[in-house]
């Protein structure tokens, strides 16, 4: 069985950006983190994620395709970190 790897971000810390290939799925533990797109040097918030188990990056991982936002904490965040190829 695999263990999760945890992974602390401090408040305004970059998660991944539009256009990064991840190589992993990101589940909230603890905290907050903001998803939006960049436009013209404004961000454009999409969606503010609180509830811990929520995931990021599984859907890059099933369109194997670049990631389409840009996702930071907005808040001391804690998560954990499944590697796509521990999915497989």
């Amino acid at each position: 069985m695999y263990k999760l790897r945890k992974e602390n971000c401090e408040e305004g810390q970059i998660i991944f950006k539009h256009g990064d290939v991840l190589d992993r799925v990101y589940i909230l533990a603890e905290g907050s983190i903001e998803v939006f797109l960049s436009i013209q040097d404004e961000d454009l918030v999409l969606d503010n994620i609180k509830v811990p188990g929520s995931t990021l990056g599984q859907y890059s991982f099933l369109a194997e395709t670049p990631i389409t936002y840009n996702a930071r904490a907005t808040s001391e965040t804690n998560l954990l970190v499944l590697p796509f190829d521990k999915l497989m």
